[in-house]
């Protein structure tokens, strides 16, 4: 899950709070793989939660939580509806990948270009 929110200046420190407040706790449920607070550096009044979740059941057990609930009301702090969204993968590569198309891309003489596939 991840969720970026604008906030007012005079909300910054408790919506600050709520988001940081939650991280810790997120990481000890179980099923949470990773969750991380972000304040963008160019915009500081731009707060940025990412939250890595083993499967969707986890991640609906979640939303019923206490740790939600702040989540939310970080949320309705927002200058405008916040940006929420959810990714689900399918796979994962790793350095191994790069290595592969970097030496594949020389064999063939043709410049690495990272496209999207179609669809993606």
């Amino acid at each position: 899950m991840i969720v970026c929110v604008t906030v007012k200046a005079s909300n910054l420190p408790q919506a600050q709070s709520l988001f940081r407040s939650v991280v810790g706790a997120t990481l000890a449920e179980g099923g949470c793989r990773d969750c991380h607070f972000w304040c963008d550096e160019g915009s500081p009044s731009r707060l940025m939660l990412l939250e890595e979740w083993v499967t969707s059941e986890n991640l609906e057990r979640y939303f019923r939580s206490p740790m939600c609930q702040r989540v939310l009301t970080a949320m309705e702090m927002g200058t405008a509806a916040p940006e929420v969204r959810f990714l689900e993968v399918t796979g994962e590569r790793g350095l191994e990948w790069i290595e592969q198309i970097r030496l594949a891309s020389s064999s063939d003489e043709r410049p690495f270009t990272a496209e999207r596939p179609a669809g993606g």
